[in-house]
């Protein structure tokens, strides 16, 4: 009986576990530690003092497209009171 550690369906197997952690560790980073980048809605912001501040507001996404807070009107500085959704 061979070990583990000498069959190369452990080490594929050990590579695949490793690039799915670091994948996913980068992402969940992004997702809560990294708020310099803005999100996909074109909107970076920041709480001050218990209100939501837009720190940053891209007009565009990659491909032209206008960004979502550039529809709402959103501007460096404004503060946020309440987001709803279509239905109110």
């Amino acid at each position: 009986m061979s070990l583990p550690w000498t069959n190369k369906r452990f080490w594929a197997l050990a590579l695949l576990t490793l690039a799915t952690v670091l994948y996913r560790g980068v992402d969940i980073y992004r997702s809560f530690f990294s708020s310099m980048v803005p999100r996909m809605v074109g909107v970076a912001t920041n709480v001050v003092d218990g209100e939501i501040v837009v720190d940053q507001a891209t007009a565009q996404k990659l491909f032209g497209h206008p960004t979502v807070a550039s529809q709402a009107g959103l501007r460096v500085g404004d503060r946020i009171q309440s987001i709803y959704n279509a239905a109110g």
